[in-house]
């Protein structure tokens, strides 16, 4: 019994320390009201293709939500690269097909930031909100899992998939928990 517990609670703890490479996004509003982009939880990208352009983040599938206009947004959603200051997003768009971006990827960026990718960067989506200035016919899809990448200035891709990160408190948590059960086993054998 002691070995079995112990397998589950390391296989807990492994389970807790990978990412996975769908991300939760909430998307609310539209039908004829401004569209709202929730980013549940940090994401973390890694440039695998330098650009000199700033990091625009791709929504994967998430459908053409603006109908190719391009859109100022206000919020707290913001990034930083390579643990760099915060930058926030000012800027949002679908419908634009050119490389890897098809008319169903939703995007957004931070219009004429200074930052420009090298590969090996590390870019991190901070978790927070956005909000559409203007008002969209088109149904959301409310809280979805998707990939997500990062795109380059003519369409290129320049990471690979976004990965979620955990929050350390969860994983801790567990560890404690699995301490209290282990200690609780030696106690009463």
């Amino acid at each position: 019994m002691h070995n079995t517990l112990s397998l589950f609670c390391a296989a807990a703890l492994l389970g807790t320390a990978g990412a996975d490479a769908a991300v939760a996004v909430d998307i609310t509003g539209g039908n004829g009201a401004p569209i709202t982009v929730t980013i549940l939880q940090p994401i973390e990208y890694t440039v695998n293709n330098g650009t000199s352009f700033w990091p625009v983040f791709v929504l994967d599938g998430a459908g053409d939500l603006l109908s190719i206009a391009t859109n100022s947004v206000t919020g707290t959603l913001s990034f930083s690269v390579n643990g760099g200051p915060e930058q926030f997003i000012n800027r949002a768009n679908s419908e634009f097909t050119s490389g890897v971006v098809g008319p169903d990827d939703f995007y957004f960026y931070l219009m004429n930031s200074s930052t420009q990718l090298q590969t090996g960067d590390t870019v991190v989506l901070n978790a927070g909100s956005f909000t559409t200035t203007g008002s969209f016919a088109v149904a959301t899809p409310g809280q979805i899992s998707i990939e997500t990448f990062l795109m380059g200035a003519f369409g290129e891709q320049v990471s690979g998939n976004g990965v979620a990160v955990p929050e350390p408190g969860s994983a801790l948590l567990l560890g404690l928990g699995c301490a209290g059960m282990f200690l609780r086993r030696r106690r009463a054998a």
